[in-house]
């Protein structure tokens, strides 16, 4: 494949098996892990990264929507694909019947509209229940659940295989974490009273997986720890994951400044000193944040230097003044850690990574 700009992401998928083993060896054999491949994978590679997640043995994949699911579908996937979030138009049940995806029901009026397409379809349908115990997003509420069961026994081309919940805080606040877990626990409970005993409970994600084991359940819901993206900090204390992206790019352009020239849009930069600039082609449209303007930095041969003047929408300059010998063609790595890039703008690491579309 012919290279027109030389902006490019590298997916080390070694990284992302080593990632599962990891999480693995922190599960019983009995607790089932669900990869969460959701938004193309957290930006690195929905199809590639399903592929590797099935060689190394998950049980269920987690994605946002029904064309992901699609998607996967199409390109031979077994494993049963579960849908996290709420699926409307309601008539999209149709693909998910189609395609034998799980849907994620979330009112009583999706139950109902569910049970009307399975029956359109002749199908029995499996779905997992979203319980709200918290995190104010999608799902039946704790007092919602009486009625919602009573409703499912109607449903008799439906099949409620499992029941699950979202933490809010389980990187930050556990007080509030225990809360969700125990109101989770509790329905679990009455859900089981009421009849249906066989059902997959999950309720934690990367940040729960290494904090709460009681909050595993049946099973665990990974994303981050996948990517060997850290959910909070000192969390490489507690798993020994590898990340599995790096962003590149080459040197595109070099010129010789004096001291006092001005460099990008607003004149936010000027060089106080002879100086060697190097622009690259990346910048905001590429997912190269413009609040990283005169404070993020790249690395070069083996070097971290910094960006100067405004990023742009397709191009960054940096200083290369520092380090000798730096050529047109030069390789660079624009994301040394995600982590840091996120400290450095003001967001989380997830948003860093799934906004990098060079």
């Amino acid at each position: 494949m012919k290279i027109y700009r030389p902006t490019w992401v590298e997916i080390n998928l070694c990284n992302i098996e080593h990632n599962i083993k990891q999480i693995r060896s922190k599960l019983s054999p009995k607790t089932k892990l669900l990869a969460v491949v959701k938004t193309n994978a957290y930006g690195h590679g929905l199809v590639e990264v399903t592929k590797t997640c099935v060689k190394c043995g998950v049980d269920y994949l987690g994605v946002t929507s029904i064309d992901e699911g699609i998607t996967l579908r199409n390109k031979g996937v077994k494993l049963p694909i579960l849908i996290l979030g709420s699926i409307y138009p309601f008539d999209n049940f149709a693909e998910v019947i189609e395609h034998k995806l799980t849907p994620t029901i979330a009112s009583g009026q999706g139950l109902l509209t569910l049970n009307e397409y399975a029956k359109k379809k002749n199908r029995t349908v499996p779905f997992h229940l979203k319980v709200d115990t918290g995190m104010g997003r999608i799902g039946i509420s704790p007092s919602g659940i009486p009625e919602f069961i009573q409703n499912l026994k109607e449903c008799r081309r439906l099949k409620l295989e499992g029941v699950w919940t979202h933490l809010a805080s389980a990187d930050t606040n556990p007080e509030y974490t225990s809360g969700q877990i125990n109101i989770f626990t509790s329905i679990i409970s009455e859900i089981k009273n009421a009849g249906y005993k066989n059902i997959i409970s999950h309720c934690a994600n990367s940040s729960a997986m290494l904090k709460y084991p009681e909050s595993y359940f049946d099973m665990v819901r990974t994303g981050l720890c996948i990517y060997g993206l850290l959910p909070f900090p000192g969390a490489d204390n507690l798993i020994n994951t590898k990340p599995a992206l790096q962003w590149k790019t080459k040197v595109i352009f070099i010129k010789n400044l004096p001291p006092g020239k001005a460099i990008s849009y607003g004149t936010t930069f000027v060089t106080d000193r002879k100086s060697v600039i190097a622009t690259l082609p990346a910048g905001y449209g590429d997912g190269y944040s413009r609040f990283l303007s005169n404070k993020g930095y790249v690395f070069i041969k083996g070097r971290k230097v910094p960006v100067v003047g405004r990023v742009t929408m397709d191009m960054i300059m940096i200083d290369v003044t520092d380090i000798p010998d730096v050529r047109i063609g030069d390789e660079v790595t624009l994301l040394g850690s995600a982590e840091d890039m996120a400290g450095l703008i003001g967001t989380i690491n997830y948003e860093v990574v799934c906004n990098i579309h060079p």
